[in-house]
């Protein structure tokens, strides 16, 4: 939903999603559902050397983390970098 909202201001703007996982069938609907599809780009399970290319290629890069802390409840956490502003 945030990839909305950023499309309306940057009506150029394209989303890479690198890998596959259980949500992913969902968030395909999602972008559909949001009329996303021709900047939404599910790129599935790449190689290690085509995996680096697409991160170095990127403006912006979103990798998220889940820690398990001692009381055993899963945080997740939001590594955002910025390799250069528009």
């Amino acid at each position: 939903m945030a990839f909305a909202r950023l499309q309306r201001m940057y009506p150029d703007a394209e989303y890479f999603m690198l890998g596959e996982g259980p949500e992913t069938a969902n968030l395909r609907k999602l972008a559909e559902r949001l009329n996303l599809g021709s900047n939404v780009f599910f790129l599935g399970s790449l190689p290690r050397e085509r995996t680096l290319a697409e991160l170095a290629a990127a403006t912006c890069s979103c990798i998220p983390a889940c820690t398990i802390p001692e009381d055993g409840l899963a945080w997740r956490q939001w590594h955002v970098e910025f390799q250069s502003l528009p």
